[in-house]
């Protein structure tokens, strides 16, 4: 059995990460197939990540693991085609038929793409941000679609940071906290944004401090959930970890926390780690379901947990951020309710929220709670 059919049924099990796997995997190719029928490349780019979104909503239902790769790209062309013909481009006739490829009675892409109602993929075309504005708010961290729909008080703009999702690679050295927080403010100046409310999740949330501290103009506010403040603030977590979950599970999160971040670890960090990460048990499928059309990669991951993580700490410098801050923290195993008023303790103008039937992801296992909290703060006056 190849390792590509491993992967695919791991991620027919529900395994997000081999899911992920998977998908970049066929980045490439894909992306290629897609810039050669639609001949733009922004067009190309979200063709790709629409098909990303049809293999998440169908690959319980993919009968033969080991034609993933046909099968993603029939779902690729058929969303190219698509896209032609609403646009009253013309489908290259030297293009195989998708038909004659496709022998299955599965639903097609494009009736699972009509139905999807899993997510909406807000990559906002900037320069056409609507004059009436009200907030943005700039997410440094891949969300869930349910737990912003209700949020109508604001534009999401979602920001793929330095080396990134759809942000072209870079050297993983240029991958620090420091780099991304000046992307996101060259970012804001550079479409002129302005006095944003920024929310980062975990990682994000490095990011968004960094963001506040170097450069103070840009964010109008915080909005910081499950994160910290110092990798100091996250000590016990594997001991955390093992007391709740047992010792295999810990056994598969030291090697990706230590920067072994490989096909091979993270399909069992994936299998045993990513469960853990959520308090409810019936939330499980939702937070990997999120997790799943996240676009992960290794690299960044394995450099940032081998090298730079020990050295975040920004706990002495949180009394020189005054801008509004939201700082939300669940029951979580790695980032405990500690680190979360460490922040708010540190920030002069922060409200804490403690969600403790919640884990990693209080934005999704609460989405209600979470969601009334947020419009709070985006209802609050930025700083100026």
């Amino acid at each position: 059995m190849s390792s590509e059919t491993r992967l695919v049924m791991a991620a027919q099990r529900g395994d997000a990460a081999s899911l992920g796997i998977l998908l970049e995997r066929h980045r490439a190719s894909m992306y290629a197939l897609a810039l050669r029928i639609l001949g733009r490349k922004p067009e190309a780019q979200d063709a790709v990540q629409d098909a990303f979104l049809v293999a998440l909503s169908g690959i319980d239902r993919l009968r033969k693991p080991e034609a993933v790769g046909g099968w993603l790209h029939a779902i690729l062309r058929n969303l190219c085609y698509t896209r032609l013909r609403k646009g009253g481009g013309e489908i290259p006739l030297d293009e195989p038929s998708t038909r004659a490829e496709v022998r299955s009675p599965e639903p097609t892409a494009e009736e699972i793409v009509d139905g999807l109602a899993l997510r909406e993929w807000v990559w906002t075309a900037l320069s056409e941000l609507p004059e009436d504005l009200r907030v943005t708010t700039m997410l440094l961290y891949f969300g869930s679609y349910t737990s912003y729909r209700e949020i109508d008080a604001a534009q999401i703009v979602y920001l793929d940071q330095h080396g990134q999702g759809r942000s072209a690679r870079v050297p993983v050295e240029s991958c620090t906290i420091e780099q991304m927080a000046d992307d996101a403010a060259a970012f804001c100046r550079a479409l002129g944004i302005e006095r944003p409310a920024v929310l980062g999740h975990s990682f994000g949330g490095f990011v968004a401090l960094h963001l506040a501290l170097r450069h103070p103009d840009v964010a109008g506010s915080l909005i910081l959930i499950d994160t910290a403040a110092s990798g100091a603030d996250t000590a016990g977590a594997m001991e955390r970890l093992e007391e709740r979950h047992g010792p295999e599970v810990r056994a598969a999160a030291e090697p990706v926390f230590g920067g072994d971040v490989t096909e091979e670890t993270m399909a069992e960090f994936g299998r045993l780690v990513a469960p853990a990460y959520v308090h409810a048990p019936e939330k499980v499928g939702p937070v990997l379901e999120s997790l799943g059309r996240s676009s992960f990669t290794p690299e960044v991951a394995a450099h940032f947990f081998g090298h730079r993580a020990a050295l975040y700490d920004v706990r002495d410098r949180l009394g020189e951020i005054h801008v509004p801050t939201l700082v939300v923290g669940g029951n979580d195993w790695l980032i405990p309710p500690s680190a979360s008023r460490v922040i708010a303790e540190g920030i002069p103008s922060a409200e804490l929220l403690v969600i403790p039937e919640a884990g990693h992801f209080s934005f999704i296992e609460h989405s209600d709670v979470y969601t009334d909290a947020v419009r709070r703060c985006l209802s609050t006056p930025v700083a100026a």
